[in-house]
């Protein structure tokens, strides 16, 4: 990651702390994930995120696609428990799907999915939860 990245980490942060952009965004940049809605900045930083676009989009894919054929899927098949997974640590799909609650991605019933007692981990449950700066933010 470069000097210029967590500069601009660090303003984005600061900004959704004041309200001033989205809580998608400001969240996804503090877990230094790349956000949905890429704007030039992302795109100039995008080697920079520790969570790729492209990884991203597979889980977003592979979500809608388990809506789409009425099979929703589970925080553990996600992660790949007993199968292969996206491949990411927990903690970077925890924030991938919370980026995009944030961003009111997917029905609801695709969250209570996600959240269903013994879907998923602890670290899953709070997943659909409403948006706190002092939870979901951090430098």
């Amino acid at each position: 990651m470069s000097k210029e990245f967590e500069l601009a980490r660090l303003a984005i942060v600061r900004a959704v702390m004041a309200g001033d952009i989205d809580e998608a965004r400001g969240f996804a940049w503090a877990h230094r994930i790349y956000p949905l809605r890429s704007t030039p900045l992302e795109e100039a930083f995008a080697d920079d995120f520790h969570v790729s676009r492209e990884k991203v989009d597979e889980v977003l894919r592979l979500v809608d696609s388990g809506w789409r054929k009425k099979n929703l899927v589970t925080f553990y098949d996600l992660e790949g428990v007993g199968s292969e997974g996206v491949g990411l640590a927990r903690m970077d799909l925890v924030a991938v799907l919370r980026t995009a609650y944030l961003d009111r991605r997917f029905h609801d019933d695709v969250w209570r999915k996600l959240v269903e007692p013994g879907s998923g981990p602890v670290e899953s449950q709070g997943l659909a939860d409403k948006f706190s700066v002092e939870d979901d933010i951090s430098y």
